[in-house]
């Protein structure tokens, strides 16, 4: 549960500004975007 309210409040948004530098560049069109 814990991990749960984590992944959809702060720790979301810090996982998503870490992860998220990675598994976008992973997208064929992420190129095209910048």
């Amino acid at each position: 549960m814990l991990l749960g309210f984590c992944l959809l409040g702060s720790c979301h948004l810090l996982i998503s500004a870490v992860f998220g530098r990675w598994w976008w560049w992973s997208f064929p069109f992420a190129d095209k975007l910048s």
